[in-house]
C-alpha cells in the first residue's frame, strides 16, 4: 500500500466515522427521561438516599396501615437516629433515637404500652417524652 492510499483509506475512514455517528444521532436519537404522572410529579410509597457505599442514609416512606408519611434519617453504620412522622388523625411527632437506635426522645403523639400491665396510654401532641434504656418514660411533660 502507498502512502497516498493509506492517507485516502484514513480520511475515508474518518469521513465515514463521522457520517455514521451523525446518522445514528439522527435516526436512534431517544426521548428524555421524564417523571411520569400528574404535572411531572414521580410517586412512590418509598424513597430512599443511599451513600457512595450502598447504607441508607434516609428514608421518605408511607408506612403503616394508615400509609402515614415519615422520614427517618440514619448515620454512618445504618443505625436509625431521627425520624419525623405524622399519625393517621395528622398529629406530627418527631423521634430521636441513640447510637443503637433505641429511641431517647420523642415530642408529640406518643403511644406506650405498659410492660407489665398491657395497658396503653395515649399522650397529646404536646408532649415532650425522654426514655431510658429499657424504653421506660423518665421524664415528660405534660
Amino acid at each position: 500500500m502507498t502512502s497516498k492510499q493509506f492517507r485516502i483509506l484514513v480520511v475515508l475512514t474518518l469521513v465515514s466515522g463521522f457520517l455514521g455517528g451523525a446518522a445514528c444521532n439522527l435516526l436512534l436519537r431517544g426521548t428524555p427521561a421524564a417523571a411520569q404522572g400528574t404535572n411531572g410529579a414521580v410517586k412512590a410509597t418509598r424513597f430512599e438516599v443511599v451513600d457512595d457505599g450502598g447504607r441508607i442514609r434516609a428514608v421518605l416512606g408511607a408506612s403503616g396501615s394508615n400509609f402515614c408519611p415519615a422520614l427517618t434519617l440514619y448515620d454512618a453504620s445504618g443505625k436509625r437516629r431521627t425520624g419525623l412522622s405524622m399519625g393517621a388523625d395528622g398529629s406530627p411527632g418527631l423521634s430521636m433515637y441513640d447510637a443503637n437506635s433505641v429511641l431517647r426522645a420523642r415530642v408529640g403523639c406518643l403511644q406506650t404500652v405498659g410492660k407489665s400491665t398491657g395497658t396503653t396510654t395515649n399522650y397529646p401532641e404536646s408532649t415532650i417524652a425522654l426514655f431510658k434504656n429499657d424504653g421506660v418514660i423518665s421524664w415528660r411533660a405534660p
